[in-house]
């Protein structure tokens, strides 16, 4: 996973300990868990529910794979306090042949006025990746 870090007034700060997983269901994960096909969706599903995000929102099976149809039909996913309280995370899915990688932003300052002008920008550098992947 390719991550685009965006700097503001409060920078983000987020350390992965090395070895730990990432769950596909929350965040910048969720660009490339959108591509799964059908029966590996509802396996991925069904294995990853029922969870809380950060914000304390219980999640249910229902949710994430509404949610995952959506990403896949927009190109692009939201992600509001899901992994890091008040950040909110754009991705956008890289698409080669049948392999899918994801590149993504993330911002704890970024105002919902804004929100489109960066999706644009998130998903044309999936885009221009894709095109210069062999």
């Amino acid at each position: 996973m390719l991550i685009a870090r965006v700097q503001g007034r409060n920078p983000l700060r987020y350390q992965l300990p090395i070895g730990e997983k990432l769950p596909l269901t929350l965040g910048a994960g969720k660009a490339p868990a959108a591509w799964l096909s059908e029966p590996e969706l509802r396996t991925f599903i069904d294995r990853s529910t029922p969870f809380t995000r950060v914000s304390g929102e219980q999640v249910t099976a229902e949710a994430p794979a509404d949610d995952l149809r959506r990403v896949r039909g927009d190109g692009y996913a939201l992600s509001l306090s899901e992994r890091v309280l008040n950040v909110v995370a754009i991705s956008a899915p890289i698409r080669r042949g049948e392999e899918t990688l994801g590149v993504s932003g993330s911002h704890n300052e970024l105002t919902e006025d804004d929100r489109p002008r960066v999706i644009s920008e998130v998903r044309r550098a999936a885009d221009a990746i894709a095109a210069r992947c062999p």
